[in-house]
């Protein structure tokens, strides 16, 4: 591995990454965590001091919850031809270079949660990768990248059906069998789904992380089915 990627996935011993899984190694695992009524009552894992956008938690369902994303996150993004593994090295390395100072204030900016990874295809060959911009900057004071293969993205407000969060260190296949529960547990639930190419990988713990891990998958939901709990 070159030195300069040896030392990007050093520094990111704090950060959120993707899943060693992809380079072969068995690492153990934490059980999957189920959902419950206890997560309903905070929006998103308990990630410590990492900060992660702002949302609420406005219904749960069997087997998830609805949250509610506001307008104004901004999110630094890249996108990456290849496999589910090339986005997730190439991705972040694009991302982590540009909170270390690859932008036009040169400024170092916090690691935030999650690091989100979207399928842009059917065929899994291209991916969108984010990270989060810590809130405390806006579009108007934001760093911009200096990377042309990175932008600064400031989504809709949205509702998405999140699955999680789970444990472990999950690749492609797993994050795709954990798709297919949600789906059928929004189908069940009677959830409309706003844009059905919409789905976000979301993991938020560092690849040096044993135990503890948190992920989730997101879909893209036109909004709650029944009344906040």
């Amino acid at each position: 591995m070159p030195l300069r990627r040896t030392a990007v996935f050093l520094a990111a011993a704090a950060c959120v990454a993707a899943s060693p899984s992809a380079l072969g190694v068995r690492l153990p695992t934490t059980p999957r965590i189920p959902h419950d009524a206890a997560q309903a009552a905070k929006c998103g894992p308990d990630t410590g001091s990492l900060e992660t956008p702002a949302c609420e938690v406005v219904s749960t369902f069997d087997g998830g919850e609805v949250r509610s994303y506001g307008a104004g996150l901004l999110w630094a993004t890249t996108r990456v031809e290849g496999s589910y593994s090339d986005a997730s090295y190439q991705g972040f390395e694009r991302c982590f270079a540009y909170i270390s100072g690859t932008n036009d204030q040169n400024a170092t900016i916090e690691m935030t949660g999650p690091v989100r990874i979207q399928p842009l295809d059917e065929t899994s060959s291209t991916w969108k990768v984010s990270f989060f911009v810590p809130s405390k900057f806006t579009a108007g004071t934001v760093p911009q990248p200096t990377d042309p293969t990175m932008a600064i993205e400031a989504p809709a407000s949205s509702y998405k059906a999140v699955y999680g969060p789970f444990g472990g260190f999950p690749g492609q296949s797993d994050y795709e069998a954990d798709l297919k529960k949600l789906q059928a547990s929004v189908a069940a639930a009677g959830i409309k789904l706003a844009n059905d190419k919409d789905i976000t990988y979301a993991g938020y713990s560092s690849p040096f992380t044993i135990l503890g891990r948190h992920q989730e998958v997101w879909l893209d939901v036109a909004g709650p089915a029944v009344e906040s709990a």
